[in-house]
């Protein structure tokens, strides 16, 4: 992996991506299917109270309870940002309404940038040979590496599938 500089970093951040060591993939998924509903149920030009509106009053995610809905526009923010002013959400924003085939890798592309778990297996899926299965134990014993003493076997396996799950939604797995 590469080394990002602290001044790479700030223009990085500026156009929305995220550091650190934490992120939404530790819960979930990329979340493709809530966030194909909530671009389809908000306009172009939404801001990121009517993102935050449709999910929890409008319930247009069709979650059980509203502490649902709030978790699941909580996990949104964080891998989209959800909001028109932060540039790769923008982007994102003006991008899918073009393509439905490529809605899934633009999605993935946007959670590389925001969420720091995520991007860390991306060596490791990349590395895979094309067409041979990957296991959930081979993304465990990778994160187990990367990060010795971080997750516990829970979280590990919890990691590893949501990990699998973006990748296998975005068509490399």
């Amino acid at each position: 992996t590469c080394q990002v500089t602290a001044e790479r970093q700030a223009l990085l951040e500026q156009l929305g991506f995220r550091f650190g060591i934490n992120g939404p993939h530790a819960a979930r998924t990329m979340m493709l299917d809530d966030l194909r509903l909530l671009l389809a149920h908000t306009p172009p030009h939404a801001t990121r109270a009517d993102y935050a509106s449709a999910v929890v009053d409008g319930n247009v995610l069709g979650k059980p309870t509203r502490k649902a809905r709030e978790l699941a526009l909580r996990h949104m923010a964080t891998l989209y940002a959800l909001d028109p002013l932060n540039p790769i959400f923008r982007a994102l924003r003006r991008l899918w309404p073009l393509d439905e085939a490529a809605q899934p890798l633009l999605a993935l592309a946007v959670a590389l940038a925001r969420d720091p778990l995520l991007r860390g297996t991306q060596p490791f899926i990349l590395g895979q040979v094309v067409g041979v299965s990957v296991l959930r134990e081979a993304m465990e014993a990778f994160l187990s590496t990367t990060h010795p003493d971080r997750f516990s076997p829970a979280s590990l396996k919890s990691f590893a599938q949501n990990v699998a799950g973006t990748w296998t939604a975005a068509g490399f797995l």
